[in-house]
């Protein structure tokens, strides 16, 4: 009597490896057959005018000029006005000596 034969490989002609001794197994394969694109042109891209961007631009610029401005404003108040100070000081103290 002859044994019985082994069963076929799975679709791929591949057998899967067997699962880690860690207990966990692995990602399911991907579908067979991967990605299909549909066929024909991606649509043309639809930009936007010319004073759609000008306007863009300016809220843009308003966005990020804003903050930068007020930013600066602390920086430049905290640091710039010590050195004309003491000269000033300095200056007002030896006229009324």
């Amino acid at each position: 009597m002859q044994s019985p034969p082994p069963p076929p490989p799975p679709s791929g002609g591949m057998m899967p490896p067997p699962p880690p001794s860690g207990g966990m197994m692995p990602p399911p394969p991907p579908p067979m057959g991967g990605y299909q694109p549909v066929p024909g042109y991606a649509p043309a891209a639809n930009y936007g005018g010319f004073w759609i961007r000008v306007v863009a631009r300016l809220v843009d610029g308003l966005i990020i000029g804003v903050p930068f401005a007020i930013l600066f404003l602390i920086v430049a108040g905290a640091t710039a006005p010590t050195a004309p100070r003491r000269r000033l000081l300095e200056a007002s103290s030896s006229s009324f000596t």
